[in-house]
């Protein structure tokens, strides 16, 4: 969804969220995401936008 509202409403680059890395592998990237996703739930999304470059 966050994809589409960027790409689609603000005209914005899609977001690279695999980061070059093997998402299903466990690596640093899938660590940071495993990371920013509880703080996201509880509208904390300052791990997320660090997570994707924002």
């Amino acid at each position: 969804m966050a994809d589409a509202m960027l790409t689609k409403l603000m005209d914005a680059s899609a977001i690279d969220w695999a980061g070059g890395y093997k998402l299903e592998n466990m690596n640093e990237r899938r660590a940071q995401y495993i990371a920013a996703a509880p703080a996201s739930n509880k509208d904390d999304f300052s791990k997320l936008f660090e997570f994707v470059g924002a």
